[in-house]
């Protein structure tokens, strides 16, 4: 939480009063007797001839906003305190068109409000106050557009329409007060402060990566809320502004919900790879969830080799895009091309019949079989010679690394060729010590 650090505002000597009464109230306050000036402002404004007396507003601004400053003010009655010092300071306003007072004084005492305000919401955060300091934090942000609207400036600091901090720093204490409580009914009140004043930050297209997850918070509220046009809303402006992230895809997929039927996550894969026919996350994926559906059958049907040919179309675009910066989608495809040839090869053995079409489709399987061998040979000869060339292996690298050596043992020792076997053999016995 930022620190904030208050003016030293040193207001001026106020001017003899319209009554002795005020007299008495100012000295008061040069004495920096506050208690006894705020009963005496208070009892003289309870006239009802003095009700609309200007300056005396100003006095009760003055007087509350230094009683705020009491250390021995406890944080409740600060914040009100604070709080009736800017309602006074804007009565006098209103009560005296030619804003004697207030522009004698510079207006600096809404600045001084401004900084006493978010002094106050970070002092309430440390204490955990979580709520009190959101409210806090409110206030300030009140008072700035209050400066703001009136085109105040000052020497000291310079406040603009946004203050981003000050916004997430009321988001922030929103979030942290929906989670210290149970009451559901302030939950769902706290939950929806946090989400507009997120929202306040997207609006105004901020960017850069500390801001990232203010867009992400508000897309998984909406999300969680099953809210499709919110959601939606909120992924376009996040996707203006961080056009090369994949949450935003991935967003689109979780919209699905946790659980959903494999022809519908299919034919949302579809439909973003269309949209987004360079993005490897949405291929990559894609294959995954493929792999896991389509693979591991004894026999296949035609439709059950349209959906693994699907898949290893998939992969060779998702090789493609992955280009030199890893071999995840070549892992894949070799696991994939390796399963699929016994596949093919299980399912032309089990053809006993001798009838001129059986034989033709027994060696098209045949055919396609020794293929898909050639093709996994290939790709697990990129990928272990990207996992050899590695500085650092990771664990998951070393285990691919021995799984691909496993297939590519077999796939030589099934061509009769020994000399590359035992390449791979050494490969091994060297992989095992890893």
């Amino acid at each position: 939480m930022k620190k904030f650090y208050l003016l030293g505002i040193a207001f001026f000597s106020l001017v003899a009063a319209k009554s002795q009464s005020l007299e008495d109230i100012n000295e008061m306050i040069s004495k920096s007797q506050y208690r006894d000036a705020k009963a005496g402002i208070e009892k003289y404004l309870l006239n009802p001839k003095k009700a609309k007396d200007a300056e005396a507003w100003f006095y009760k601004g003055v007087i509350y906003n230094a009683l705020s400053k009491d250390p021995t003010v406890g944080q409740v009655e600060s914040y009100a305190l604070k709080s009736d010092a800017y309602d006074a300071f804007k009565m006098n306003q209103t009560l005296d068109p030619k804003d004697i007072q207030m522009t004698f004084q510079q207006h600096i005492p809404y600045l001084d409000l401004y900084f006493e305000f978010t002094n106050l919401g970070v002092k309430q955060f440390n204490d955990k106050n979580f709520e009190g300091a959101m409210n806090s934090f409110k206030k300030a942000n009140e008072v700035k557009d209050y400066i703001v609207a009136k085109k105040y400036e000052y020497e000291q600091a310079k406040l603009y329409p946004l203050d981003t901090g000050l916004v997430r720093n009321i988001a922030i204490t929103a979030m942290q007060a929906s989670q210290a409580t149970k009451d559901s009914a302030k939950i769902k009140m706290l939950e929806q402060e946090e989400i507009q004043y997120l929202s306040k930050l997207i609006d105004a297209k901020v960017g850069g990566d500390e801001f990232f997850d203010v867009y992400s918070t508000v897309a998984e509220y909406y999300l969680k809320k099953n809210d499709a046009a919110g959601l939606s809303a909120v992924v376009a402006k996040g996707q203006a502004i961080y056009p090369k992230s994949n949450y935003w895809l991935e967003l689109e997929i979780r919209s699905l919900g946790e659980h959903p039927e494999k022809d519908q996550l299919f034919k949302k894969y579809e439909e973003l790879i269309a949209l987004h026919p360079e993005s490897f996350y949405l291929n990559y994926s894609y294959a995954v969830e493929l792999f896991k559906t389509v693979s591991g059958k004894d026999l296949l049907t035609e439709q059950d080799m349209a959906q693994l040919d699907k898949l290893s179309a998939v992969l060779r675009k998702s090789i493609t895009l992955e280009g030199n910066d890893d071999v995840a989608s070549c892992v894949l495809m070799a696991n994939h091309l390796y399963r699929y040839a016994y596949e093919l090869q299980n399912t032309a053995k089990a053809i006993k019949s001798v009838k001129p079409d059986d034989v033709k489709k027994k060696t098209a399987l045949k055919d396609a079989a020794n293929k898909n061998i050639d093709e996994c040979l290939a790709d697990c000869n990129k990928a272990v010679d990207f996992i050899e060339k590695a500085q650092e292996k990771t664990s998951l690298q070393k285990a691919n690394y021995r799984i691909l050596l496993g297939f590519m043992k077999e796939i030589y020792e099934t061509k009769g060729d020994k000399v590359k076997m035992a390449e791979v053999e050494k490969k091994l016995a060297v992989a095992e010590k890893w």
